[in-house]
């Protein structure tokens, strides 16, 4: 079960507006997408695809929220800290 929210979820794939993340995105684990990305589109590796004239079934989630229901959640790996500079 999961207490933290979408957007922190190694599966969130999130959907771009232009150039910036809007408030939603698939959850690529539960998500089967389309057969071929659309020109500037790329899609998470592994991701489950439709067959060739079938519709793809997204499942929508908004990064901010959390879904307690959640069984395949998994948390993003820690983000590597800089050394800081030592002064001489």
């Amino acid at each position: 079960m999961s207490v933290k929210p979408c957007a922190e979820c190694a599966h969130y794939d999130p959907i771009l507006r232009g150039t910036h993340e809007a408030r939603h995105g698939r959850c690529a684990v539960k998500s089967i997408y389309p057969t071929r990305e659309q020109a500037g589109q790329s899609f998470p590796p592994g991701v489950k695809r439709a067959v060739a004239g079938a519709l793809a079934e997204p499942v929508i989630v908004i990064g901010v929220e959390t879904v307690k229901t959640c069984m395949v959640f998994r948390a993003l790996p820690p983000a590597i800290a800089t050394p800081k500079r030592v002064r001489r």
